[in-house]
């Protein structure tokens, strides 16, 4: 027995040794592959020089006074505020002349629907003419209503320089006269009144309204509707340092069910909170009757006496009732509802205004006697002064209700003209979704006339992007790790790096500053700032940085001891704070083997260049003699300057002449530093201008930005933006999140027509920090070095590396970055990649590996709190999940195995050492992916909610911030054990380094790509601006330059840049079949044995020895396929290939039959060693222990695969 023990053991080593063998290369194959990866960056991007090179630079540690930087910025901030308030009160003061002397205009104006004449503006996204202004008309203005139109415009173009924008006048007739002059999309549909801008600078104070609705069945539904018109009217006039409440109330009061606290709390009047009032406004239920007004009163006053924050601060109350002309007919209820009127306006500390909208059918009217109840109740207002003959308003059946409604704005006008509240408005900002498409902020003043005393007449305004006002607070930056930002009197936020930048398209976020610094002594800090204070404290913090592409890559945390230091805005209800960290390693380049002046090749190359030095760069503007240096607004002493200030080639050479100049005047327009690192970075052509023309076949750019904003850029190119800010770019951060580390990112698409391209980067460090990248030990990038390559060119680095991907087909290879999206996979194809510039997470492509890895503790999943809205306010507040590979896989010095966890995909995986990746190799005739329940993981985007994902998506997700955590009705958040997510970019800005300037096709092109016709698909698409021209039987025919080829078209099915599907199914099987020989050889030598020893035996029997007897063995049967096979037991199957959830084609299914402990073991107690199938997805059928009933199973690819012994 023992003999025949050794005998099948032997068999089973033979089977598998040749699998065992190449998974013993994994290690020395990844190290090859790392050391290839890490020599590319030093030979082609200088990694490894440049790094030598900044180690023999000087450098000074940075001590900066932060109460100085914060009165500065500050003052900064408040200058530009005053230059502003002076045009509008130029403004102010000729409009009111105008109405003095009532030179109006009343025919010849230019409507704006009618604007022509228009050009285009950089600074508008729509056709404008800053020749004259043009006037908006409202529809229920009267025909003889006033306009001034053309009498400002001398004022207007006088007023008109950086940054100001829109400059307006909305009159009370209705009529708002706006500069520039541009088409408005229709005639009469706008009315300056009902802005929010022109309230809550005709009304100053911050508003408290509930609006109490009646669900009228009394009413036909055209009268049901003009009481829901009226409410919505009022409802998009609030803003959001208004609060609000609605009630519906017919026989019952209902409340919104949507959060808690709208059934209990005013709620800021955010773009949020507003669609969810309107929202349950037009959900309202069909009407029944009732008509408890009494009930309806009670629960409107409540929401005041339930309210205890901010009750001393100055605000306007009102209770809004719309309702029918249903009569009252019970007294007591009469009297019980003038009680509760009377109860409450004398009861409360703070007066409360009642308006009483009613409303009536066509050919009705309301009954005097209800109309003097009615004005009984608003009678009862105890702000004796004002008159409360217009708190009850009849609306009327037909026509536009605007104007009625604007009783409601009068009544709160007057009490700002009683105050003298003539002061300036600063409105909150909002996004200009006409003509900017970025977050603006009006500034507005109340214009009147001294008829019979003071009377408004209208608001004048002016428009500034807050990207452009707050420059200074957005690109400030003193070291690794600091920021500033900015709030208001209540402690709302207009700006702070985690949320979106205001030059972006992003809906305005209004979010109270604890939120996003949720430090436990941080609210000292709040509140010296709300109440307009300075001064400094040291906190210990935990910064949130971005690790990538914040949409993908999630972020870090830095805990560090932080120095805030803030200051009051004067003139404004802001305050400012700058936040630099204590941090022994900050310090600034200031010397070196270099001279200054330097010689610095700009990048407006429109201006500088030489015809003869210009080419065309895949598309762009370029030239290939030097490279060109970018300065980021950041590295100006006055950001906000820079980015005013249109550049002209005057300016343009003083900046040039800045940089190379010894003179120190000049220099102050620089931040300290920035000439050394123009000059420091220059060093970078001793690499980049010597390489041969063959290094420009697959690598597109290469770049180097320092971290106080100089960007240099090969081939040299001009940046269509003033707005840059590079260290927000996913390659920038990437980098610094690995630092030491080559980073690596996923494919994505040029979006440049030069296909799929990968980015690598690396941060240089200072000297002392090699080898030091903890967080107990935080070092910062001096500056990140990057290069764009193709996607293709890398996977032929991967074929060239690592042959057991290229060569063996009884394995898969892919690649994961330290987020767990796939840098390469066999069915990355030309065509998947097609139109597509999101990543691919591991759990989309494999979702049963990345499932696995998360049981193996290879995967942890881990969350920040995302606070942006989208667009139209449907998504709130969430917590946004993803994935990152763990240090157990970071750290390891030897392939880990994985599949031990759901026992369907075996794999190993090991780091690619120096870089941010990881390689995967999976078994293919080990795995068993047919038998494990498949999960579409295809939704695995960061979006995607988690709950709309099957439970076994180890997917990027997000999911609503628990209620128990957020106040929806404050915007208010609590108990957050997570920091907040980074703002994110949009998927076009994922990578590229920079947007440069389109070439007019004129230009020759300044590297001729190779594009051997005899080159394979891979070799093909590894070259910029080749393709593969293919014939009409999707042949691939000859690689061609791209849009050459004359008379084939674009290969429709590409094949795998690195694998084959097909034939890893086919070398499967034939691998299964050989390793069947061999099996089922080693069965026939151990028969053949047995057989000559009972011969042998029989002989010694016939020449005396005693008589044995002889062995019998049980050989129960069962055929697989047309193959016979005895044996007592034949262990479990496992298919062997794993397979894209999303693969054109898959992976066939293959069983594996493993060798029983011992076949003479007749027990039925035997331990299965291999994994047990799923319960409800196995396919193996069920058996009595004699293996009767398996019959069928085929070895050709249509059913099983191969099978292996």
């Amino acid at each position: 027995m023992s003999r025949l023990l050794f005998a099948w053991v032997v068999c089973v080593l033979l089977a598998s040794q040749g699998r065992a063998l190449n998974l013993n290369m994994l290690k020395q194959s990844a190290g090859a592959f790392s050391s290839s990866l890490l020599d590319l960056a030093d030979t082609k991007l200088g990694v490894q020089y440049i790094q030598e090179y900044y180690n023999t630079l000087q450098y000074s540690q940075i001590q900066k006074n932060a109460s100085i930087i914060a009165h500065d910025l500050a003052r900064e901030t408040a200058e530009l505020f005053t230059t502003q308030k002076i045009a509008l009160k130029k403004l102010k003061e000729f409009i009111e002349g105008i109405y003095a002397d009532q030179s109006f205009v009343t025919s010849g104006r230019l409507e704006c629907c009618n604007a022509q004449n228009l050009t285009n503006d950089y600074e508008f996204i729509a056709p404008i003419s800053k020749e004259t202004s043009c006037d908006r008309v409202s529809a229920i203005a009267d025909d003889s209503a006033p306009s001034i139109y053309d009498r400002l415009n001398h004022i207007y173009r006088a007023n008109d320089q950086a940054p100001l924008k829109w400059q307006y006048f909305g009159s009370e007739f209705g009529v708002a006269n706006q500069f520039p002059a541009v088409r408005a999309p229709d005639c009469g549909s706008y009315d300056p009144r009902f802005r929010p801008w022109y309230i809550s600078t005709a009304t100053p104070n911050p508003k408290d309204v509930v609006l109490a609705i009646k669900n009228s069945w009394f009413l036909q539904a055209g009268g049901r509707k003009r009481l829901f018109e009226a409410a919505t009217i009022i409802l998009r006039t609030l803003n959001p340092r208004d609060r609000v409440a609605m009630v519906l109330y017919n026989k019952e009061v209902r409340k919104p069910a949507v959060g808690g606290c709208y059934a209990t709390n005013l709620s800021l009047a955010t773009p949020a909170n507003i669609r969810k009032f309107q929202n349950f406004l037009d959900a309202a239920p069909p009407p029944y009757a009732g008509n408890n007004v009494s009930l309806t009163l009670r629960t409107a006053y409540e929401y005041f006496c339930s309210d205890k924050l901010r009750q001393g601060m100055r605000r306007e109350r009102a209770i809004l009732l719309f309702t029918d002309g249903e009569r009252i007919d019970d007294p007591e209820e009469r009297t019980v509802i003038e009680n509760h009127v009377r109860h409450y306006t004398t009861s409360l500390a703070f007066n409360i205004t009642l308006f009483i909208f009613t409303a009536s059918d066509p050919g009705a009217g309301i009954t005097r006697e209800v109309q003097r109840f009615y004005r009984g109740l608003v009678s009862m207002n105890n702000n004796a002064s004002i008159s409360n003959t217009r708190h009850y308003i009849q609306l009327p059946s037909s026509g536009d209700l605007r104007q009625n409604m604007a009783d409601f704005y009068s009544r709160f006008a007057a009490t700002a003209q009683q105050t003298d509240q003539y002061a300036p408005v600063i409105n909150v900002p909002y996004r200009d979704v006409f003509g900017l498409d970025q977050l603006v902020i009006t500034i507005s003043t109340p214009c009147y006339a001294d008829v019979s005393g003071p009377t408004l007449v209208g608001v004048a305004a002016l428009d500034l992007t807050l990207s452009d006002l707050l420059a200074g607070v957005e690109y400030f930056r003193e070291g690794e790790l600091s920021y500033a930002f900015l709030i208001d009197s209540e402690g709302f936020v207009l700006f702070h790096p985690l949320l979106p930048s205001p030059s972006g398209n992003d809906s305005a976020v209004y979010l109270d500053i604890s939120t996003l610094e949720p430090q436990p002594m941080f609210s000292s800090v709040r509140e010296a700032m709300i109440s307009k204070g300075s001064g400094c404290m040291v906190l210990n913090t935990t910064q949130v940085v971005s690790r990538g592409s914040n949409a993908y890559d999630g972020t870090r945390t830095v805990l560090i001891p932080t120095n805030y230091c803030w200051a009051p805005v004067d003139g404004t209800p802001f305050s400012l704070c700058v936040v630099i960290p204590l941090i022994s390693h900050l310090s600034e380049l200031s010397g070196g083997p270099f001279q200054i002046p330097i010689s610095a090749h700009y990048h407006r190359l429109d201006i500088l260049a030489d015809d003869d030095q210009l080419c065309s760069h895949l598309s762009y503007r370029a030239t290939k003699a030097y490279s060109t240096v970018v300065l980021c607004p950041e590295a100006f002493a006055r950001p906000d300057m820079y980015i005013l200030e249109e550049e002209t080639r005057e300016s343009i050479l003083y900046t040039l002449e800045a940089l190379t100049t010894l003179d120190d005047g000049m220099k102050q327009i620089f931040r300290q530093g920035i000439l050394q690192s123009v000059a420091a970075t220059a060093k970078v052509e001793d690499v980049w201008l010597n390489d041969s023309l063959s290094d420009f076949q697959h690598i597109a750019w290469r770049y180097i930005a320092t971290g106080n904003g100089v960007i240099r850029v090969y081939p040299g190119m001009q940046v269509a933006t003033k707005q840059l800010n590079a260290l927000q770019r996913p390659w920038y951060q990437r980098a610094v999140a690995h630092l030491g580390l080559l980073s690596i990112s996923p494919p994505y698409d040029s979006g440049l027509g030069y296909g799929r391209i990968m980015t690598l980067s690396q941060a240089i460090l200072p000297s002392d920090c090699l080898g030091s990248h903890s967080d107990n030990h935080y070092c910062g990038a001096l500056a990140v070095m990057g290069m764009d390559m193709t996607h293709a060119y890398f996977s032929l680095l991967l074929h060239n590396n690592i042959p057991l991907c290229s060569q063996s087909k009884d394995y898969m290879c892919l690649l994961i970055d330290s987020n767990a999206y796939i840098v390469a996979h066999p069915n990355f194809t030309a065509e998947t990649l097609t139109g597509e510039l999101s990543y691919h997470h591991l759990a989309e492509l494999e979702p049963l590996i990345a499932r696995d890895m998360v049981g193996m503790g290879y995967l942890q999943r881990v969350y920040c709190n995302n606070f942006q809205y989208n667009a139209d306010f449907t998504k709130r507040p969430r917590r946004q999940y993803s994935y990152e590979v763990t240090e157990k896989v970071i750290s390891a010095t030897e392939p880990l195995e994985g599949g031990y966890s759901t026992f369907c995909t075996f794999y190993q995986v090991a780091p690619i050492l120096g870089t941010n990746v990881f390689l995967i190799v999976v078994e293919l005739a080990r795995s068993s992916h047919g038998r494990c329940a498949h999960t579409d993981c295809s939704c695995c985007d960061a979006d995607t909610p988690c709950s709309s994902l099957p439970t076994d998506c180890i997917c990027p997700c997000s999911q609503d911030i628990p209620p128990s955590n957020y106040n929806p009705c404050l915007e208010s958040f609590s108990g957050l054990s997570a920091s907040a997510c980074p703002t994110r970019f949009s998927l076009e800005d994922l990578e590229s380094p920079i947007a440069g300037i389109p070439t007019n096709g004129t230009l020759p092109m300044c590297f001729e790509p190779t594009c051997d016709p005899s080159y394979s698909e891979t070799e093909c698409l590894s070259v910029l601006a080749c393709e593969c021209c293919s014939c009409p039987e999707n042949s691939v025919d000859e690689c061609r330059v791209e849009g050459t080829c004359p008379t084939c078209m674009s290969t429709p099915n590409p094949t795998p840049l690195f694998d084959d599907t097909d034939a890893i199914v086919w070398q499967a099987i034939a691998g299964t079949m050989l390793a069947l020989a061999i099996l089922l050889t080693c069965l026939l030598v151990i028969f053949v044995c047995l057989y000559l020893r009972e011969r042998i035996k029989r002989k010694k029997g016939q020449l005396g020895y005693a008589a044995k007897p002889r062995l019998q063995i049980y050989t129960p049967s069962f055929e697989i396929g047309s193959l016979s096979i005895t044996s007592k037991q034949a262990g479990s199957f496992l298919s062997s290939p794993v397979h894209s959830a999303h693969s054109s084609t898959r992976h066939t299914t293959s069983r594996q039959l493993s060798c029983p402990a011992d076949m003479l073991d007749t027990s039925s107690s035997q331990t299965d060693q291999g994994p047990s199938p799923d319960t409800e997805d196995s396919h193996l059928p069920e058996t009595d222990g004699s293996f009767s009933n398996i019959t069928g199973v085929s070895p050709n690819p249509s059913n099983a695969g191969g099978i292996w012994f």
